[in-house]
């Protein structure tokens, strides 16, 4: 999925890596595929064994301890073999209930081990202004604002944000249009009323570029009189080298 997403995009693409697809070998091996595939960075968190996503509500979280994360990163680093590609450490310490300073402690030691981004999960924007206010700027801090996405973005680039990441906003926003789409369906059969919030057709073609798909077939497909114009093409281009 990162490769068809990569090379569908012309802008740097994050993947989160979740914990690590598993121990030293998995994450080095991870980092060169993603790597081949064309993606510029990835994220690792320091959740302890299976991922349990940051906002389920009653889950216990244990953290990984900071060296075994540290030994993460730097196995991370040692594998990628662009120095263009980037390691996120991400930690849960805000997450897990634990307080501004192991927040801080964590982002020290996972800078220390060759993080190229600090990003330091909250549900609440006033712990990450805390975070904020404290750290040093010995490496960029991002910030996922789900929780808080009411906050400008001017607001956390002051703070001292210097990636910012909209990992749900899109997502949100689709599951919204599309219920509202079914409902409309099932209850009218008409969509009239939901057209503002469609995209059109052409607009879709626009996006996957069927324009350039359809020109690059009609240079293969059959014409009358001896095949495609291309392979036309190629046939005089032999037989001008073989009569020479």
């Amino acid at each position: 999925m990162a490769r068809a997403v990569a090379a569908a995009v012309r802008i740097p693409l994050i993947v989160d890596g979740d914990t690590g697809f598993g121990g030293i070998l998995n994450i080095r091996r991870a980092v060169q595929e993603l790597e081949d595939a064309g993606v510029a960075a990835l994220s690792l968190e320091d959740n302890d064994g299976h991922k349990k996503n940051s906002f389920y509500d009653g889950v216990e979280r244990q953290l990984l301890a900071p060296r075994d994360m540290q030994a993460k990163i730097r196995a991370a680093k040692a594998a990628q073999r662009s120095s263009d590609f980037v390691v996120i450490a991400r930690t849960e310490a805000l997450i897990a209930g634990q307080p501004v300073d192991e927040a801080l402690d964590r982002a020290k030691a996972y800078r220390d081990a060759g993080a190229d981004l600090l990003l330091i999960h909250s549900r609440q924007w006033s712990l990450l202004q805390r975070v904020a206010d404290r750290w040093d700027g010995s490496a960029p801090l991002a910030v996922i604002p789900t929780q808080f996405m009411d906050t400008p973005r001017s607001q956390l680039v002051a703070s001292g944000f210097r990636v910012v990441i909209y990992a749900h906003q899109a997502v949100l926003a689709a599951v919204l249009t599309m219920k509202k789409m079914l409902a409309a369906l099932r209850e009218e059969s008409v969509v009239d009323d939901m057209r503002l919030s469609m995209s059109t057709f052409e607009d879709v073609q626009q996006l996957v570029d069927v324009a350039a798909h359809l020109e690059f077939e009609r240079r293969f497909l059959p014409v009358s009189n001896g095949g495609s114009l291309e392979v036309q093409s190629q046939r005089k281009s032999v037989s001008s080298f073989a009569l020479k």
